[in-house]
Parts: structure tokens; sequence; C-alpha cells
């Protein structure tokens, strides 16, 4: 495995945890507020 391939994997994932803690953000704000989305 070269180098780029392991660096696009790990960037991947990471943009995936962003868009995983952003929507986990929107499900606890709307918890509090009590506004379904």
């Amino acid at each position: 495995m070269s180098i780029k391939k392991i660096e696009a994997k790990i960037s991947l994932a990471k943009s995936n945890f962003h868009r995983l803690g952003i929507s986990t953000e929107i499900i606890n704000s709307n918890m509090v507020t009590g506004t379904p989305n």
C-alpha cells in the first residue's frame, strides 16, 4: 500500500467522523429545544 492511499483513507475517515459529529450535534440540539427535524 502506498502512503498516498493511506492518506486518502485517513482523510475519508476524518470527513466521515466530521459528518457523524455534525449529525449528532443536530440531534442533541433538537432534543434540547424540543423541535423535531
